[in-house]
């Protein structure tokens, strides 16, 4: 798990994202990408920093890509209506 983590800071290191250090394993998604590297770690895969930075780099596009289409919603409610619905169509709902 520890391999993982490290793995995970690492990549949001460097692309550039914040992760409060200490209060990033209370963020789910967080912990479920930590999860995930541990996984594919255990089943030998390679997941360090240059394994997962593609991945890395297509979620932020995809984020960019979400958020493009919620802002052109013309009301609030159509936008927060957009942000769940994308969010459930990516597979993203838990």
């Amino acid at each position: 798990m520890e391999t993982a983590r490290r793995s995970v800071e690492g990549l949001l290191e460097h692309l550039g994202w914040s992760a409060e250090p200490g209060l990033s394993m209370l963020n789910p998604d967080h912990r479920r990408l930590v999860d995930s590297v541990a996984a594919l770690v255990r089943l030998g895969y390679p997941c360090d920093i240059e394994q997962l930075l593609p991945y890395g780099r297509l979620a932020a596009r995809l984020a960019v890509t979400d958020l493009d289409m919620i802002e052109e919603r013309p009301t609030q409610a159509e936008q927060i209506e957009a942000a769940v619905a994308l969010r459930c169509c990516t597979n993203r709902c838990s």
